[in-house]
């Protein structure tokens, strides 16, 4: 998100500012830094979480391991990965069939897909803002470290049964070509294949598909059916077909009209993790299965 620093929508004029080492648009964002775990809790202050309860807000966090990565899922970050979704989805299921039979919707393989590392149209984010300082400090040790505080309206919040999410959780099974025409809303044919793909799974789905529907993104509680979400305390954002164009920094925190972002010191990178490892958060808690355990215990006893 570096790039974004140097510019303020609807505002051509810029006010440069530069604080260790990191130049950015002061007009547009509010950065602040992160030497020590107890600093991002001073930064998320009861203060502002009460603030957001006022207003009907709740509030999540996103880390990553390099400030210049954008808000955009995985499957929206190559060309080829946006064009081969559908492929990616179904191949999937054709070669692993058996790790998909608990599955009953196509959120739920979404999710399972996710959990595998195959890109998918799922952004995950958290709750807690320890374990996502910890996401951020883990790996790329020559980059900045970044730490996005997502403030999300209560009725942008939906449950994984919700009519919204099963609309969009079928998308991925057709192919770029057929979403084309679902984003432009230019062929019957094919609005009526992803509706007869909803009431498969849904038989009671009786809305009628609009151009705008398809453009949505919503943050999804997670089911807590498998122990890394409930380790991670993890949600996630499923998103619609124009989440690669900047539409999830709908969510960004903003206080008086500036992004809030928060920076890892270059000092503190690798310190950060050993004072999160004394509260049981690293490596083998976040990723409980047996081989992110043993890779976690091979790392520090070696």
């Amino acid at each position: 998100m570096l790039k974004e620093w140097f510019t303020e929508k609807n505002n051509s004029e810029c006010t440069l500012e530069i604080e260790e080492g990191i130049l950015y648009n002061l007009k547009a964002v509010e950065i602040k830094f992160i030497d020590k775990t107890s600093d991002i809790r001073n930064i998320i202050d009861d203060k502002l979480l009460s603030d957001l309860n006022v207003y009907k807000k709740e509030i999540f966090y996103r880390g990553h391991s390099d400030a210049n990565y954008q808000l955009i899922p995985s499957i929206m970050r190559t060309e080829k990965f946006k064009i081969n979704e559908g492929t990616l989805y179904n191949e999937i299921l054709i070669q692993c069939p058996s790790e998909f039979l608990s599955c009953t919707t196509h959120l739920e393989k979404l999710v399972k897909m996710q959990h595998y590392g195959l890109p998918t149209r799922l952004f995950d984010i958290t709750r807690n803002f320890l374990f996502v300082l910890y996401f951020a400090c883990k790996d790329n040790h020559d980059f900045h470290k970044e730490i996005v505080v997502l403030c999300v309206d209560k009725e942008k919040i939906k449950y994984p049964q919700s009519d919204s999410v099963s609309l969009l959780a079928s998308l991925p099974i057709f192919s770029r070509y057929h979403e084309n025409f679902f984003a432009k809303n230019e062929s019957e044919e094919y609005i009526e294949k992803l509706l007869h793909e909803v009431w498969l799974e849904k038989p009671s789905f009786s809305a009628k598909i609009k151009q705008k529907d398809l453009q949505k993104n919503f943050v999804v509680c997670a089911m807590k059916n498998n122990n890394r979400i409930i380790s991670q305390n993890g949600a996630f954002i499923i998103c619609g077909l124009n989440c690669d164009n900047g539409s999830l920094e709908e969510f960004c925190y903003k206080k008086d009209n500036k992004k809030l972002i928060c920076i890892v010191k270059n000092t503190s990178k690798k310190e950060i993790p050993k004072e999160l490892d004394n509260f049981s958060i690293n490596h083998s808690t976040l990723f409980p299965e047996i081989e992110c355990v043993t890779e976690f215990l091979k790392e520090k006893y070696k």
